[in-house]
């Protein structure tokens, strides 16, 4: 009889725990997505956001939603938080929509025009965050990353931590571009190439961004000492750019021809042209330029000649 009263007290522990130990399990997923809004942590210059309600300059502390439209001037940003998990910094000259921040761990931020640094500390199985252009969708878990839309519907992906599943919404091709690596993609086509400096040194704009706790119960004084070194981490990062942007060993045209024996001129059918040497053909040609390598869609030349 005691041994059975022994057995019931045990088992009525084991359940309590296992409530509380549940309870407690509910609590701090409820407490994370409570703390999960988008929040501007910085910005600066000109940036704007607009919704149905009309628009306004950014300011800290704003709460974005889903359907908000950030818009970035000349040498303008801001950086947005979303708890502990994930941030993101919309660099100058963008366009950016906030597709969907409301359904927590179902994140998509859609790039109309320029570029956003991404970085996602933790995701949980079942969540996501994708990043779309007019022609890619970016699927990630746990990375940092730029993503960038220009002219001629060309996106370019740079990762420094993690995995990007590059996917073209057309074509369909999809391609994973892993740590160190890039995805450029154009006319339906994913390339992956090697992360250059450049793209290297950008993100870590981002990257050395630390997470605020509970921004609620950061002060002004505060949010203004962290904007500071952000200001000042970015000089320090834009004087490194540009320092290898001039000891960058780009070749003239001259030069091209002394290495490679020729200049090849090619035509595209909307008018445009480059000069430089034709390194390798197939469904787009390698082409080293004055302005460095670039890669051209076969179906979007007209004509290439030697001069």
């Amino acid at each position: 009889m005691k041994l059975r009263k022994a057995q019931v007290i045990l088992i009525n522990g084991l359940i309590m725990t296992l409530f509380v130990s549940f309870s407690g399990c509910i609590k701090d997923k409820l407490l994370e997505e409570k703390n999960d809004k988008a929040v501007v942590t910085f910005v600066l210059g000109d940036v704007t956001i607009e919704n149905s309600s009309g628009s306004h300059a950014a300011r800290v502390r704003d709460v974005l939603t889903d359907n908000d439209i950030i818009s970035t001037g000349k040498n303008s940003y801001m950086v947005v938080q979303m708890g502990s998990r994930l941030m993101f910094r919309v660099q100058s000259g963008s366009i950016v929509e906030m597709a969907s921040i409301l359904n927590y761990g179902q994140d998509e931020i859609s790039l109309k025009k320029g570029l956003v640094l991404s970085k996602i500390s933790r995701l949980k199985k079942g969540e996501k965050y994708n990043i779309k252009t007019p022609t890619v969708v970016a699927s990630v878990r746990g990375t940092v990353f730029s993503t960038g839309y220009y002219e001629n519907d060309v996106t370019n992906i740079a990762v420094t931590e993690g995995e990007v599943v590059v996917k073209h919404l057309t074509s369909e091709e999809e391609k994973p571009a892993n740590a160190g690596n890039a995805a450029y993609v154009s006319d339906g086509e994913v390339e992956i190439r090697e992360i250059d400096k450049v793209e290297k040194l950008t993100l870590q704009k981002l990257e050395n961004i630390e997470y605020i706790e509970d921004i609620d119960s950061v002060s002004d004084e505060e949010l203004s000492v962290i904007g500071k070194e952000i200001s000042e981490n970015d000089i320090r990062i834009d004087r490194e750019i540009n320092k290898f942007l001039k000891e960058k060993n780009t070749l003239t045209l001259n030069e091209i021809k002394e290495k490679y024996g020729r200049i090849d001129l090619v035509r595209l059918y909307n008018g445009k042209t480059y000069k430089g040497a034709i390194l390798s053909r197939g469904s787009r040609i390698k082409m080293i330029t004055p302005s460095g390598t670039i890669y051209i869609s076969a179906k979007n030349i007209k004509q290439t000649e030697s001069l």
